[in-house]
Order: C-alpha cells, then sequence, then structure tokens
C-alpha cells in the first residue's frame, strides 16, 4: 500500500473545531461593523466572514499550527493554503450542522457534559469536579464557549459517525456508516497485481498547420466575413416594434435606444455587436433567413425585428433584435495570422473534429514511417512527443488505493477519468500498438510494453472510509450553494 498523506478531505474531518493560532489580524466584530470583516465566501447564501472567534478564524488558526508543527514557516505560499483549508472545513462545518438540525438530532445535555469533563479530570485521568468549579470560578465565560464549541463538535461528528462510520465495532465491522464487504475490500487489494508500461506518443493539436486552416478557410470562406454592426437587444417582440417605429419616425437615435431600450445580451453599452464574423453572428439569430437578412445590410441600413437566441451557459433566452452596419463588410484575406487564427478558433470551438481527424491520420502515417525508418526519426518527422509511461494499474479516476496515472506526460492531463484511454489500454496486447485516442487538445498513441511486478496490498475499510470522505467533501465544495472568495482576499491581503 502508498504510504498514506493528508488530503483536503481528511483534514477537514480531522481539524472541524480548534483554536491555537491567528496567523493574520481578524476583525473582533465589537467595535467594527460586520460588513468590514473581509468576506471569504458563503454556504447556502450564508456568509462566512474572516472576525475573530469565528468558525473560519478558528479552522484558520487550527491549520496554521498544523503546519508549524509539520516545520513548515507560515509565508504567503503555506497562507493559502491555509485559508483554502479552513474554508473548506468551514463550508463542511455549516453542511453536516444543517444536515444534523434538519433531521431532528439535538445533541443531549448527559453526552454534552460527559464530553466536557473530559477537560477536567485530575493526574490519575479521572474527573474533578474541584477542577471543575475552580474553573468555572476563574473564566464562567469560557465554560460557555466550551459548551458551544463542543455542542458544534458532537453535531459535526454525529454526521460524520452516521455515514463514515466511528471507532466503535461489532465483531470487525463498524457499528455505524457505509460498509466496506469482504468481497470489495479483496478486489481492491488486487488492483496492483496487473499493471502495464506503455510508450506514449502525443501530437499536439495546436499545432494546426497553417496551410490546413488556410484550406479549410478558402473552402468556408463565408464564415469568415467580417462585419462592423451595431445591435439593440429587447425580451419580446411588442418592445422590438415600439423600437423600430421610433426609430423610423426619427424619434430617437439607434444610439439613444441602445441606451434606454437594450438588454445588451450582444453588446457592450455603446451598442457594438461583439460579433464580428458570420459564423459568430449565425450563432445568435434562429434561421437562415435571418441571417442573410443581417449580413446583406448596406453601411448605415437598419434591419428589421430579427428573432435572436442569447445563450448564458446555463440556458438560452429568446428574445428580438435590430441590427444596424456601421461599415461595409470585409472579405477574409487567409495570408493574414489573424484571420488564420480565427479560422482555428472556429475549427476548435465548432467542428474540433476536423482537428481530430486530421490528426488521428498524422498518427496512423506516424507508425507507417516508423515501419520504414525509426521509430525517433518518425517522431521528429511528425513533431510528436515521445515519452515512456511506468507500469500502472487500470485506475479510472486515480483513486489512492491504487497506483495512478503519471499525469506529467505530454497529453494525458484529462487520461485519468477517460473511459476510452482505459478500455484502449487495458485491451491491447503485449507488442501491440493502440489506435489513436483523442485526449482533449491531443491525439495519443500507446504501445503496451511492459508489465509490472503484481502487488498485493491489504486494504483496510478504514482507508476505504477516507476515500468515501475526501470524495464526500470533494462533491459538497463543487456544489451550487458554495461562494468561494478565497483567492480574491488572499490576493487582496497578502503580498502576492
Amino acid at each position: 500500500m502508498q504510504k498514506k498523506s493528508y488530503t483536503i478531505g481528511s483534514l477537514i474531518i480531522l481539524l472541524i473545531c480548534a483554536f491555537v493560532f491567528v496567523i493574520v489580524p481578524v476583525m473582533s466584530g465589537k467595535g467594527s461593523k460586520q460588513e468590514e470583516a473581509p468576506l471569504i465566501g458563503k454556504y447556502a447564501g450564508k456568509e462566512i466572514r474572516y472576525t475573530a472567534d469565528s468558525d473560519f478564524a478558528n479552522a484558520v488558526s487550527n491549520y496554521a499550527s498544523l503546519f508549524q508543527s509539520n516545520g513548515s514557516t507560515i509565508d504567503t505560499n503555506t497562507s493559502f493554503y491555509i485559508y483554502t483549508y479552513a474554508f473548506n472545513a468551514t463550508v463542511a462545518q455549516m453542511a453536516y450542522t444543517k444536515a444534523i438540525e434538519d433531521s431532528g438530532y439535538e445533541v443531549s445535555e448527559k453526552t454534552l457534559n460527559r464530553q466536557l469533563a473530559n477537560n477536567f479530570v485530575d493526574e490519575n485521568g479521572n474527573y474533578s469536579d474541584k477542577i471543575y468549579r475552580m474553573y468555572l470560578n476563574q473564566n464562567p465565560q469560557g465554560i460557555n464557549e466550551m459548551r458551544s464549541s463542543t455542542k458544534k463538535s458532537l453535531t459535526s461528528s454525529r454526521f460524520l459517525n452516521d455515514h463514515f462510520g466511528e471507532d466503535d465495532f461489532f465483531g470487525d465491522k463498524r457499528i455505524f456508516g457505509e460498509k466496506s464487504s469482504d468481497a470489495e475490500l479483496a478486489f481492491l487489494s488486487t488492483i496492483n497485481s496487473d499493471k502495464r508500461g506503455f510508450e506514449v506518443t502525443t501530437l499536439d493539436m495546436t499545432n494546426y498547420p497553417d496551410e490546413e486552416k488556410a484550406a479549410f478557410g478558402k473552402a468556408n470562406s463565408s464564415k469568415f466575413v467580417k462585419y462592423d454592426m451595431s445591435v439593440i437587444t429587447v425580451a419580446d417582440e411588442s418592445t422590438a416594434k415600439k423600437v423600430a417605429d421610433r426609430i423610423a419616425k426619427n424619434e430617437i437615435t439607434f444610439e439613444d435606444a441602445v441606451a434606454e431600450y437594450s438588454t445588451k445580451d450582444f453588446s457592450g453599452s455603446s451598442g457594438s455587436l461583439y460579433y464580428a464574423y458570420n459564423y459568430q453572428i449565425q450563432g445568435i439569430v434562429d434561421s437562415a433567413d435571418a441571417l442573410s437578412e443581417v449580413t446583406k445590410l448596406s453601411e448605415g441600413e437598419i434591419s428589421g425585428i430579427i428573432p435572436t437566441v442569447a445563450d448564458n451557459g446555463s440556458d438560452k433566452k429568446a428574445c428580438f433584435s435590430i441590427f444596424r452596419s456601421n461599415a461595409p463588410a470585409v472579405n477574409p484575406d487567409f495570408s493574414s495570422e489573424d484571420t488564420l487564427s480565427v479560422v482555428y478558433n472556429y475549427l476548435y470551438s465548432k467542428e474540433k473534429t476536423v482537428l481530430e481527424d486530421y490528426y488521428s491520420k498524422k498518427a496512423n502515417e506516424l507508425l507507417t514511417r516508423a515501419s520504414e525508418t525509426d521509430y525517433e526519426t518518425a517522431c521528429e518527422e511528425f513533431n510528436a512527443t515521445f515519452s515512456v509511461m511506468n507500469p500502472i494499474p487500470l485506475n479510472y479516476g486515480d483513486s489512492a488505493i491504487a497506483a495512478t496515472l503519471d499525469k506529467s506526460i505530454t497529453g494525458l492531463e484529462a487520461a485519468s477519468e477517460d473511459e476510452n484511454f482505459w478500455k484502449t489500454a487495458f485491451s491491447l496486447k503485449k507488442g501491440e500498438w493502440s489506435s489513436p485516442i483523442v485526449l482533449d487538445d491531443y491525439v495519443v498513441l500507446l504501445h503496451y510494453t511492459s508489465d509490472g511486478e503484481a502487488e498485493t496490498d491489504s486494504v483496510t475499510a478504514s482507508s476505504v472510509m477516507d476515500i468515501d470522505q475526501q470524495v464526500a467533501n470533494q462533491e459538497l465544495m463543487s456544489s451550487s450553494k458554495v461562494e468561494n472568495n478565497v483567492l480574491d482576499f488572499v490576493f487582496s491581503n497578502l503580498n502576492y
């Protein structure tokens, strides 16, 4: 098994609540307005601010102490990690507490008192009422804070124990939380037993040749005609008719109509259309006839009402637009680097299969050339990158239980969660070359060359539980309920 190391997920579990050391001053929240405290982010709409004695400040203190105890210097780099871990831990505590409260569970006074008693023990480790009374007389507020902190901790731990278990066993099985069957553990223990090593050849699709761009551009020249236009966009057709009528009657200028009516879905404040090329305009109008009407406008001419579609990323919104041509259209010059860049951007965003097909063909040609000369020469001729991958098991998603893919190898950054990559790699026979594999901006060839030493590792239920916790926290932090402003805070307050 690999040596166990701390991850963000496991650190969140270990360090939900503590207060040791604060690495930068925080707002007290007493003499200052709450708005003055830095906003670190939100969970489910609830703000997380950096105020003294807040859960976030306590988590910062705790992580700073952990870093220092491990010999790390607290500087701008480690501070970024400290604040990130603290934010994640704070969000986790908020989410866990909310889930437990929604369930109706409350920490009983008996449970709370039993936990608090551990703080007041004599030299023999037994609870001492005398020590408790002495502390209470000296610092009654401290007792209240201790009770509050302990209750939060017990609430959070209730969620963790219910979902992932705790150190209470019946036989060899945990009483609470998810369970791992003997068959599952046996399977995971053999995951490193089948390892394969590969030679990896990578072709970079961002190096698509200029002559190919020019050839595609000339065959599709109308897509790259450039326009200079202004646009007014409104939500409904009746408003669009009103605006068009006022412009036609010279009651309002086009520019004033932009300022007064336009939602500016396709323009800035001046009304200048964001999209200059024919293929881009085609993406916002709803029909070929509408595209033809807009692109045939002469200089100074204003269109009729054009149905358009605004795409904000999460959904599409129907709207209505009025276009004005500000200058004659400009035909593309495919000897210009700028135009070739536009062609490539089009291919990459709209027809990436053209790039993939070209480089897949080149990959097969490379193999043919290698059989005629040698592999090193073929890679040089085709501007390909050659790498050697040490033997790895079939480990989709980089599970921490098994050896993981070396993502530093050019082209394999996105391979760990690519099903086709793993199917292809582990379907090859020894000595066989793969067919071309498309991975993001690369086309990759694999050559199955070696087998690794088989390993059988003892995988425990605890290690599976750790991974379950890490995955759960990753899902939580990617939730739409989380608003993370840590990076803005760090750059605003630390000397980066």
